[in-house]
């Protein structure tokens, strides 16, 4: 096959992965052009071993990518696809320090560069809450446990 169909693919795979976000066709797609500068830059080289270092490249990229993947889920990073547009909801279990006082059950702090707006019990600023939920814009939280 021609280089620049290995190419064509590769970018084509990449624009897929971009507005899908899968996580997946991306590693299809740098090996797939990998292949398309490899024909390139060697112009006889035959469709068996350009097939097999595609599969091969596809998967020694798609095989460490899963893994990281799963160490990135296993420590509480917001994969999950429903929570992509969810804000409020990517910060559930994740531990912050009040900028204010929660008073009347109402309080802010910053995550970030970003101030949120809490509820949650009547606490004093400075304290750590946990994120335990949340209900559009408005953070819940609950006090900390300090070690």
């Amino acid at each position: 096959m021609a280089y620049w169909i290995w190419l064509v693919l590769g970018f084509g795979l990449a624009a897929i992965e971009a507005v899908t976000t899968t996580f997946v066709l991306i590693w299809f797609g740098i090996a797939a052009a990998a292949v398309g500068l490899a024909v390139w830059a060697m112009p006889g080289l035959d469709e068996w071993v350009q097939f097999g270092g595609f599969g091969a490249l596809s998967l020694a990229l798609l095989v460490p990518a899963w893994m990281i993947r799963a160490r990135l889920r296993q420590h509480g990073h917001p994969m999950r696809p429903e929570l992509i547009n969810d804000r409020a909801a990517q910060y559930v279990g994740r531990t912050i320090v009040l900028a204010e006082p929660i008073s009347h059950g109402q309080g802010r702090a910053f995550i970030g560069d970003t101030l949120w707006q809490l509820s949650g019990p009547d606490l004093e600023a400075g304290r750590a809450v946990r994120v335990v939920g949340s209900r559009g814009m408005v953070l819940r939280v609950e006090a900390a446990e300090t070690a």
